[in-house]
């Protein structure tokens, strides 16, 4: 943590790759490169300075007196945020796991076509269906909902069954 009496701040305490958040340090700026996430993004904006650089898809910073403090603590809650989102995601794919036979047995038993196909796959339900503006449409209103064009299917997470349901009511009618 940065100290607001010291005189300087060694920065390149920072360099490095944790956590997804990778820093680059020069003389005049810090370059952090980070997934993107709106929390994440609104830390960085907080300080004097920040320019986001589309070309590299990173967060220019100057490395000034006025925002050193700023800088160091910002990075360091960014490497906690990251781990933070990392464990949550670990926690619903096993989640996703866990629950994905009673999910794809009970949608099977609900919508039963020979032209809709459900399938399990890891975290994912697989969902194959003619192609139809009005299945196409349903299916668009599934949340986290993916084509996945190797497989020929929409790959929807298995904690996404209600709003896959209620898809899937809208699909069935196109298909009887």
């Amino acid at each position: 943590m940065y100290n607001k009496d010291m005189d300087i701040i060694n920065l390149a305490d920072l360099e490095g790759d944790a956590s997804e958040v990778s820093v680059q340090v020069s003389d005049t700026d810090l370059v952090l490169y980070f997934p993107y996430h709106p929390d994440a993004v609104k830390q960085i904006k907080r300080i004097e300075g920040a320019e986001y650089q589309p070309h590299d898809k990173a967060w220019a910073l100057p490395v000034t007196d006025e925002n050193k403090g700023q800088v160091y603590d910002t990075v360091a809650g960014l490497r906690e945020f990251f781990e933070r989102e990392a464990d949550k995601a670990l926690l619903r794919i096993e989640y996703q796991q866990d629950i994905g036979e009673h999910v794809i047995e009970s949608l099977k038993a609900d919508f039963d076509h020979p032209d809709l196909g459900l399938e399990l796959r890891g975290s994912s339900i697989l969902v194959r269906f003619p192609y139809d503006q009005k299945s196409m449409k349903a299916i668009k209103k599934v949340d986290e909902r993916v084509w996945d064009g190797m497989e020929k299917a929409w790959k929807v997470p298995t904690d996404a069954d209600k709003s896959l349901r209620k898809a899937l009511r809208g699909i069935m009618k196109q298909l009887d």
